[in-house]
């Protein structure tokens, strides 16, 4: 819908601007190509085009039934730029408003954003520069009220008023992870997303396993506004753990990162998605982009695990023994078909069940002296660029010049990766296919036990966190922990609701709930019941009402495997097998991701 200011509209005075006290701004327009006037307000939470009779420009004049009046929920908004006129003749300025609405679906009750694009002109002014202020002005106003900043009425008047300064992230992707086709979903269809919200981004591939690890490692943590991160969850774990083994993991820990599904599982983007009530199977990476651009923070608790080997990991999805870590280990060589390889590889362990023999001890959450401690208050938008040399350092940056034609933008946003990433990508691309394959090399001993385990190596001082309810693995546990001693078919830890894209495990869990959700099956349970199970966590529906199924909220654990042979994983990270322990970090991590609705 593209809507224009008639060249002569009428004034709003301070008075007139104040007899709704919801308004901030407020001018009568006209939709193109049509001479309908529509009187155009600007609220808080909404954009409010009311129609107005033809030649008359007076509040009076709007026509007051509901149902011709269109609203634009700035909920659904992401971003707004200004644009000239294609014609050297066009004094006018155009201010374009990129929202994505949930609209029905054909022959469904289901719902999916779809993107709307609004444009007004503006052309009250005697010259192009004055109509471009007024529409500067306006776009002010609208950015800072769609990143929640609060704005008075005065304020709004004010020719001073600034939009918020421009986010600036680290893109990390894999362009291997899943299919294989990250780096494409981030050009094609992530970046138009990003350059309608004025995000600016620096483009990083990974070459190597661990190649994310070292980059966050050294990252200077004020450049940036957060990481996002275009694979599977491999390569959030390796952020993470890089992250954590930094010396000032405290402040690092908190820079947000963003899930965007680039892999074969995508358990953090779709559990995400999942508790803000956005779809997450279909047009799954339309909804995290807009999760991306709405731009805003959100605490996640994290998971200090101890292998038997003396490392320490810090979680942020699963650990898992049994037939979902053998599934998920064992479906590797099927990673090309996507989400598809976890459905086949289960079906597969399903057909030749295994039993594994352990010894399982917990601390439940009901009743435990442990308090769940908060970390700091944190700002639901977190920006760390506020200086003006930050917002203009060298990046990859989405931003288009003024003089950009209003037809030519609709489509260049779509063509960002011809112009924008080709030449930079275009050598990396081709060296990480080399390097994808080789056995990077190391010197230092660290980096060897992140290459063979995907681990955070204790000779790196990664065990800075406390974990106070965690004794050492050689010791007995606590006699406060229940200890269970059967055979397991099934065991995980859980602390997102997904464990793969269509995998719902335990849809009950909040992101800092301070829970661990310990799932587990015993071992004289059949086929048919592990069947009944998988079809239980596809569908989302609470788990089958069956003795031999568990699932307990605990706040540490403790599983040492009794079967010589066995898969551990964390995060879908294959570990070391022995003994391993487990205590849930209430708030540590900060998330990209729309706060759910209740």
């Amino acid at each position: 819908m593209l809507a224009t200011c008639s060249l002569e509209p009428k004034a709003v005075t301070t008075m007139e601007l104040f007899e709704n006290e919801d308004t901030i701004l407020e001018a009568t327009l006209s939709l193109y190509p049509k001479s309908n006037y529509f009187l155009v307000s600007v609220s808080k939470t909404h954009i409010t085009l009311k129609p107005a009779k033809a030649n008359h420009r007076q509040r009076d004049s709007c026509v007051n039934d509901e149902k011709s009046i269109n609203r634009i929920h700035l909920a659904d908004v992401i971003g707004c730029d200004c644009a000239k006129g294609r014609k050297e003749s066009d004094c006018q300025a155009y201010l374009s408003v990129y929202a994505y609405p949930h609209v029905k679906k054909f022959a469904s009750k289901k719902t999916a954003r779809k993107r709307q694009v609004t444009s007004f002109a503006f052309g009250a002014g005697k010259d192009f520069q004055e109509n471009y202020a007024t529409a500067l002005h306006w776009k002010a106003v609208l950015c800072n009220l769609i990143q929640n900043n609060e704005i008075t009425k005065c304020e709004a008047l004010l020719p001073s008023l600034k939009p918020p300064a421009a986010l600036n992230c680290l893109v990390l992707v894999n362009p291997f992870s899943g299919p294989g086709n990250a780096l494409q979903i981030f050009q094609q269809r992530i970046v138009p997303i990003l350059a309608e919200a004025g995000i600016r981004y620096h483009l990083r591939i990974t070459e190597y396993a661990g190649h994310a690890k070292e980059i966050t490692r050294t990252l200077k943590l004020d450049d940036w506004s957060g990481i996002l991160i275009v694979s599977g969850d491999g390569l959030i774990f390796e952020v993470i753990n890089g992250l954590m083994t930094r010396d000032d993991w405290e402040k690092a820990i908190k820079l947000p990162i963003g899930a965007l599904p680039g892999g074969s599982g995508n358990a953090l983007c779709c559990s995400l998605l999942y508790r803000a009530n956005e779809p997450y199977l279909d047009s799954c990476i339309l909804h995290a982009s807009f999760t991306i651009a709405k731009h805003r923070i959100s605490p996640m608790d994290l998971v200090a695990v101890d292998l038997s080997s003396g490392e320490r990991l810090y979680s942020f999805l699963s650990v898992g023994w049994g037939i979902i870590a053998d599934a998920d280990i064992e479906s590797e060589k099927f990673r090309s078909l996507g989400n598809a390889r976890f459905t086949i590889g289960a079906v597969i362990r399903i057909l030749d069940l295994r039993k594994y023999r352990g010894r399982l001890s917990y601390l439940p959450a009901d009743g435990a002296s442990f308090l769940v401690k908060r970390s700091d208050t944190y700002d639901s938008r977190e920006p760390h660029i506020t200086s003006d040399d930050q917002k203009n350092q060298s990046c990859k940056s989405c931003e288009h010049s003024t003089s950009t034609s209003i037809t030519d933008r609709r489509t260049s946003h779509r063509n960002e990766k011809d112009t924008q990433i080709k030449d930079e990508t275009k050598k990396q691309n081709s060296d990480c296919k080399d390097s994808i394959v080789k056995t990077p090399t190391f010197n230092d001993e660290s980096a060897t036990a992140d290459q063979n385990l995907g681990g955070v190596n204790l000779a790196n001082d990664a065990q800075k966190v406390e974990t106070s309810l965690l004794v050492p693995l050689k010791d007995p546990v606590p006699a406060t922990w229940t200890t269970i001693e059967d055979d397991f078919v099934v065991l995980c830890a859980l602390y997102q609701t997904h464990i793969a894209q269509d995998l719902i495990a335990a849809a009950n869990s909040k992101l800092d709930d301070g829970l661990i959700h310990l799932i587990f099956m015993r071992g004289n349970v059949s086929r048919v019941r592990l069947v009944k199970l998988f079809n239980a966590m596809q569908s989302g529906e609470p788990f089958p009402d069956d003795p031999l199924i568990d699932s307990i909220k605990v706040h540490a654990f403790r599983l040492e495997p009794l079967t010589p042979n066995g898969t551990l994983t964390v995060d879908g990270e294959i570990v070391s097998y022995g003994p391993i322990q487990a205590q849930v970090l209430p708030s540590l991590a900060r998330v990209m991701t729309l706060r759910a609705k209740d």
